[in-house]
């Protein structure tokens, strides 16, 4: 035979294992996710900054099942929604932990889709929608920026005498260097 002529059988040249595992997070592209699971619920990731969710998935055109693994939330309301409770519950800033037993309300109504209905969560939603800030990173940039976000939607959800101590302290991370 003569080189570069093909005998018509099929050849694999590189083959290397991959766990189903890596396929949602190496090739998310070649994926079909389910919604978000609701077991485990979703939750704040300290390491990443924002909300993951569980979620299964189906790779490539033949659709091989995969199991579920813990991505970011997809983009939307509810990602927005479980931000903003995170950061009420003190879990995005530590330092607002301080304030968990003086909130007005529980912060997870805020997971709720009637929240809106109460005005200090359609506040505070608001304004983080409005300022597209979901993650750590984005809300310490906002910051930056504009030292005042989010204080008089975060008052809101505080007894009134708490708000001088409150303004003393905002926003609620150290300066940057």
């Amino acid at each position: 035979m003569a080189h570069g002529q093909s005998t018509g059988g099929v050849k694999m040249q590189t083959v290397f294992a991959v766990e189903e595992e890596w396929l949602p997070t190496l090739l998310p592209g070649k994926c079909s996710f389910s919604d978000p699971l609701d077991q485990p619920p979703p939750a704040y990731d300290k390491a990443t900054g924002g909300v993951m969710c569980h979620r299964t998935s189906t790779f490539g055109v033949r659709a091989w099942v995969l199991p579920a693994v813990k991505v970011p939330y997809p983009l939307g309301m509810k990602r927005f929604r479980e931000f903003a409770a995170a950061l009420l519950e003190g879990k995005v800033i530590p330092s607002l932990q301080h304030y968990d037993a003086l909130l007005l309300a529980r912060p997870g109504v805020l997971r709720k889709s009637w929240a809106t209905l109460q005005p200090r969560a359609e506040a505070f939603l608001k304004q983080i929608v409005n300022k597209d800030v979901d993650t750590r990173e984005k809300l310490l940039k906002m910051w930056e920026s504009d030292p005042d976000f989010l204080f008089s939607a975060f008052s809101q959800w505080l007894p009134q005498s708490t708000h001088s101590d409150l303004r003393a302290t905002w926003p609620p991370v150290p300066p940057s260097k």
